[in-house]
């Protein structure tokens, strides 16, 4: 019952405060992406998102998240902070992308192009990224990188994230 301006002051004091756990700055996060006009702006400003561990369990919480609604951008604004992310925040961002195809959103497929393109995502993450897509599209338009078992075992046993 707040007006918006006290409630979103609080929440992106909430999300900003580093004595909170991640799982509290992130509840924040995800209801101002939710509900703050303002949030792409004020996020860039203070660069929360490139937090790794903050940025990881966003990214989390929004896979979970099926009524979250993201900007037509979203996966845009992403590609700069999960280019040199982790294995872990790379899949992250991968199956949120793929939750979104359910809903016919062409960035999320763009995005997932893009990864299967970009060198600098592992065979790990440009495998899924071709599996989903050929999918999504119901033809085998991506060729799955080619990945020896030892490595998937190594990948599977957390060696390669």
């Amino acid at each position: 019952n707040l007006p918006l301006s006290s409630w979103r002051d609080a929440e992106r004091s909430r999300a900003s405060d580093k004595k909170l756990t991640i799982a509290e700055r992130t509840q924040a996060l995800i209801l101002l992406a939710h509900k703050d006009p303002e949030f792409k702006e004020w996020a860039e400003e203070e660069k929360l998102i490139n937090v790794p561990e903050l940025r990881t369990s966003y990214l989390q919480a929004l896979l979970s998240a099926s009524d979250i609604q993201l900007t037509e951008d979203f996966f845009e604004n992403l590609w700069p902070l999960i280019i040199s992310a982790s294995e872990k925040e790379k899949n992250s961002a991968i199956f949120l992308a793929r939750a979104k195809l359910e809903t016919e959103n062409q960035e999320a497929e763009d995005f997932l192009i893009k990864i299967y393109q970009a060198r600098e995502f592992s065979p790990f993450s440009r495998f899924f990224a071709a599996e989903i897509l050929n999918r999504h599209q119901g033809r085998e338009n991506f060729s799955l990188p080619k990945i020896s078992e030892e490595d998937w075992e190594k990948y599977l046993t957390g060696e390669n994230l």
